[in-house]
């Protein structure tokens, strides 16, 4: 067992729901990953009974040093074809591309 008790409403104004959250926040990591974050209820819990977090800025944010993280996830054009290693050529092997 988690050691987390089960009952709770499900729903973030239904008052099983708030009661469940304000005993089972943690004042470091917040709340179970099955818990919205998104809720305003989950949202005013943590910042009444949570550590507060301030991160410092460091200079100026740009997009060549802080890149979107869907930048990395885009399909990139190969250039030029890797070559090949010399044992392929030896023994006289190629790529098969059709049956």
């Amino acid at each position: 067992s988690s050691g987390i008790n089960a009952e709770y409403g499900g729903y973030p104004s239904d008052p099983k729901t708030k009661e469940w959250l304000s005993k089972n926040v943690d004042k470091v990591f917040g709340f179970p990953q099955f818990v919205r974050f998104s809720w305003s209820t989950a949202e005013l819990i943590m910042d009444k009974k949570c550590v507060k977090v301030s991160w410092d800025e460091e200079g100026d944010e740009d997009e060549e040093n802080n890149p979107k993280l869907s930048s990395f996830f885009k399909k990139v054009k190969k250039t030029s074809e890797i070559p090949r290693h010399r044992f392929y050529h030896e023994q006289g092997l190629m790529s098969m591309t059709d049956f």
